[in-house]
């Protein structure tokens, strides 16, 4: 490819990558951050993607039977970056875990994630600020030298 076009075609793409996901992207004003809410259940499934991850657990409910919640939580890179144990299968269908999240104003059966409490008991950070999660970084790591 001819080296004066190549900036044209990197242009394009970035711009074409950034309009998808500003147009996939939403406004977080659902949750009541002032609240914290934790339920129990069983994994159904993790959504690894990006603008955000969502994770999807059964609730046992009064009647015996079991509701389906989501909780919405970072993008995999921010999740990483918050622990490195954060991975696409950190858990699986069938693991029993706990989460602490901020709840749906409306009461849906959904939540902004703050931790996941995993089947060993180790406690991922997932919303920064929320449910005495930290607050994000303000500045980014130093970049380690490449070896």
């Amino acid at each position: 490819m001819n080296k004066t076009k190549m900036p044209v075609w990197t242009a394009a793409l970035a711009a074409l990558l950034l309009c998808g996901s500003a147009q996939a992207h939403h406004s977080a004003a659902m949750f009541d951050f002032a609240k914290c809410d934790q339920v129990s259940g069983t994994v159904r499934k993790l959504e690894w993607v990006f603008p955000h991850s969502w994770l999807w657990i059964e609730v046992p409910n009064a009647a015996g039977e079991s509701d389906v919640w989501g909780f919405e939580f970072m993008s995999p890179v921010q999740a990483m970056g918050m622990d490195k144990r954060w991975k696409r299968d950190v858990v699986v269908k069938g693991d029993k875990v706990t989460v602490k999240f901020s709840p749906h104003r409306e009461g849906k059966k959904v939540g902004a994630l703050s931790k996941l409490i995993l089947p060993d008991g180790y406690v991922l950070p997932a919303t920064p600020g929320i449910c005495g999660s930290p607050p994000p970084a303000t500045e980014l790591p130093a970049a380690k030298p490449a070896n």
